[in-house]
């Protein structure tokens, strides 16, 4: 899936403005490896580099260390089945 909007209702079933802090993170991470750290592919992965982010966001003054604390680990939703345009006339169908 390509931009934020897509990316969050593929792996969260919701809108960027309803996601949660730990969500918001893991897709952030994506940007660095985008299918190295799907956490449909390894979730492991993708929760390891959202910690990453949320210690980033400490440091740059975004959260407070008890905000980040609360933080929980994002799950991704299982149900994968919404079929997304590919091919050569996915332009035609934006």
């Amino acid at each position: 899936v390509y931009g934020l909007r897509a990316a969050a209702r593929h792996y969260f079933g919701r809108t960027p403005e309803n996601l949660s802090i730990g969500q918001a993170a893991m897709l952030a991470g994506l940007v660095k490896a985008p299918s190295k750290l799907a956490p449909t592919i390894n979730l492991k992965g993708a929760r390891d580099r959202a910690a990453l982010v949320v210690a980033a966001m400490v440091d740059a003054g975004f959260l407070d260390k008890a905000e980040a604390a609360t933080v929980r680990p994002a799950r991704p939703i299982a149900d994968h089945t919404q079929v997304l345009p590919n091919g050569t006339y996915f332009a035609d169908w934006v």
